[in-house]
């Protein structure tokens, strides 16, 4: 009697387990997902689906507490509030959720409950940052210390408003050679570049959801720089040639002045 009831609870706790593994919700990876402030973002959920959508509820959740937002079945949507319909969009039936003009308070977790046909459920979950858009930036330059062996440069790039999070990226290339990547992520940096070359520096501004590029074009002239060089020495010895040349002319009056009281 003890031997048959034990191998009824086995089988019975076997065929739990059974039906436990049925319904169990499979819970993939996180997906993280960038927006630009006032633009449109797409959460698409590439979840292996082997029997057809019932339903799907989305789920808001930020700060704790959770909400749902929307719900697809018999081909129809609806939002909670309803008033989010004029920003919210599902397509893909109900898989995928479309949110337009995108706004700071829209960042957070997005969490889509997929019910099939066969009543199983799956899970896809989203995490959305939005972001500033990056506004776009200028590059100036600045030469120091200049020789007529190579051009001392240093490049600063920057954007007008005060936008935090941003990063840099730099590439430069010599003439029409590849663009190479330069090692800072800094906004500011400084090359020595050789006389006689022309340079393209392109500097990226960007953030996990946007990106701005601006190019600048410098030229390293030995020739100029050599001749900056002269002019600055003609300068300082302009005045001194101009002195003895006076002091020449009154010499030569003063000694003919002489030599007429002597005759």
């Amino acid at each position: 009697m003890c031997s048959l009831q034990f191998l009824c609870n086995v089988l019975l706790n076997y065929f739990l387990l059974i039906s436990e593994a049925k319904t169990t919700e499979q819970v993939p990876d996180q997906v993280i997902v960038s927006g630009v402030l006032h633009k449109s973002i797409e959460l698409s959920s590439h979840i292996m689906l082997p029997h057809p959508v019932e339903e799907v509820d989305w789920h808001f959740r930020c700060n704790g507490s959770t909400h749902k937002i929307a719900r697809f079945e018999n081909n129809q949507q609806k939002f909670y509030p309803p008033e989010l319909i004029f920003r919210l969009e599902i397509l893909n039936n109900g898989t995928t959720f479309r949110i337009s003009d995108l706004r700071m308070e829209d960042s957070g977790q997005y969490i889509a409950y997929i019910i099939l046909t066969d009543q199983k459920i799956r899970q896809a979950y989203f995490l959305l940052t939005v972001y500033d858009p990056v506004p776009p930036p200028s590059l100036t330059i600045e030469y120091k210390n200049e020789t007529s062996h190579q051009c001392n440069v240093t490049l600063h790039c920057s954007v007008p408003a005060n936008i935090s999070g941003l990063s840099y990226s730099w590439k430069y290339s010599q003439q029409v050679s590849d663009y190479q990547l330069f090692n800072s992520t800094e906004d500011t940096i400084q090359m020595s570049l050789q006389p006689q070359s022309s340079w393209d520096f392109l500097c990226t501004v960007y953030n996990p959801a946007d990106h701005k590029d601006v190019l600048l074009q410098v030229t390293c002239d030995a020739e100029g720089v050599a001749a900056s060089l002269w002019y600055l020495y003609l300068r300082l010895l302009y005045p001194i040639a101009l002195l003895m040349m006076v002091s020449g002319v009154i010499w030569k009056i003063r000694s003919n002045g002489l030599r007429l009281r002597i005759y």
